[in-house]
């Protein structure tokens, strides 16, 4: 896992960014990652960064 300086599309947010992380086959964007890392779990929020998650895992079950 390491920081990418192509561009991609984020599994979080759906943009293409510069700047982020492959975690398995899911890119994630620097602004997800510090939005997920910093969402209390009473945030309605919270839920949608779970549930985009739960497709890493998915995608190793394929």
């Amino acid at each position: 896992m390491g920081r990418n300086q192509t561009k991609a599309k984020c599994g979080i947010c759906e943009q293409v960014k510069e700047d982020g992380y492959y975690i398995y086959h899911m890119y994630i964007c620097a602004t997800c990652e510090q939005a997920i890392i910093h969402t209390d779990p009473t945030d309605e929020s919270y839920h949608l960064y779970v549930d985009k998650l739960k497709a890493i895992n998915h995608s190793l079950n394929v």
